[in-house]
């Protein structure tokens, strides 16, 4: 036992010797951002210092003022700097939450710009990856946003390759679809730098039953008890989800569920409270009300993208749902 501990000190000292150079890392808070986005990633970082050899990573908060943000809770946080007074940064990060589609901010634009320039690793948490998009720093790369926003990133950006992951990391750029996935895309950026043995101990310190890779899916739904779904009705949920510009047919998510359509009712019924249908409608109200309340896409756009045979049929099934017409949304 004692020529065991020896190695580990041995290896560990040996470990601690090598030139691991220190990183600047910068996350951009925008206005109404998800805290989670944030408190994540800083708490994998803070942990990776306290027990890797040596304080390894340098954590900033910006705004684009220098000023306080207000997160979508309530919660305000007061940035570190400007985008004025941001010098060298080895990763920037955009953590954002609703309305990050119709960010404009030209400072901000410019600034990404320059921080590509200079070969820096751009990232956007939650939807800040849709901030990313717009000013082309995702074009010809693989990405992903929150699954409330993934229809925006689908429809309003042609040229990046949209993948419904809890993130993706694509050469240079890290995209994550916020909540607790921001902690597993950040655990796999320290693993590039530190040890497992200390990644194993960030996870076990914010007690993570396992850290989740990027390949894993968005969009886990649970039972109405709180219980994971079926295999047969989560195959079919997937199938409406992924199809959600086409009708929902039972006969042929049955076939895919591999059970009968008589069955497949039923299981709905039992874990879900609805039907198939009635399900895949919800989705595509929701999708579509996403679209029209954090885009201007035109509406009859909207109405193809997410399976309505025309406008005036995504408009009376949008009003029986949400109390008001897809203009008006638009207008409140």
């Amino acid at each position: 036992m004692f020529q065991t501990l020896k190695t580990m000190f041995r290896t560990y000292n040996e470990w601690a010797m090598l030139p691991i150079p220190r990183q600047n890392v910068t996350f951009l808070l925008i206005d109404k951002f998800s805290v989670m986005g944030l408190s994540g990633p800083m708490e994998v970082y803070r942990h990776a210092n306290r027990f890797g050899p040596k304080a390894v990573y340098n954590t900033m908060i910006a705004s684009v003022d220098g000023g306080y943000v207000t997160a979508s809770n309530g919660l305000q946080i007061r940035a570190d700097l400007s985008l004025d007074t941001l010098e060298h940064t080895d990763v920037f990060v955009i953590v954002a939450g609703v309305g990050a589609e119709k960010i404009t901010d030209r400072k901000l634009l410019a600034v990404l710009q320059r921080l590509r320039a200079q070969r820096c690793i751009l990232g956007g948490v939650s939807t800040g990856g849709l901030i990313l998009a717009r000013a082309g720093l995702l074009n010809g790369y693989r990405a992903t946003v929150h699954w409330e926003s993934f229809a925006s990133l689908v429809e309003l950006y042609p040229k990046v390759t949209p993948v419904f992951q809890h993130y993706v990391r694509d050469r240079d750029r890290i995209t994550c679809s916020g909540g607790t996935s921001t902690i597993d895309l950040f655990l796999d950026l320290v693993s590039d730098d530190l040890d497992s043995t200390v990644v194993t101990r960030i996870t076990e310190q914010m007690q993570m039953d396992r850290q989740r890779s990027g390949e894993d899916k968005q969009g886990h739904r649970l039972n109405r008890h709180g219980k994971p779904l079926s295999t047969a009705v989560a195959r079919a949920v997937a199938q409406i989800e992924f199809s959600i510009d086409e009708p929902t047919r039972v006969n042929e998510l049955a076939r895919l569920a591999g059970v009968t359509s008589r069955h497949l009712l039923r299981l709905f019924r039992q874990e879900l409270g609805t039907t198939p249908v009635q399900f895949g409608l919800d989705i595509r109200l929701q999708r579509a009300h996403s679209l029209i309340l954090n885009t201007s896409m035109a509406l009859s756009d909207i109405a193809a993208a997410t399976g309505f045979n025309s406008r005036s049929h995504m408009t009376q099934r949008y009003r029986n749902r949400y109390a008001e017409t897809p203009t008006q949304t638009r207008l409140n």
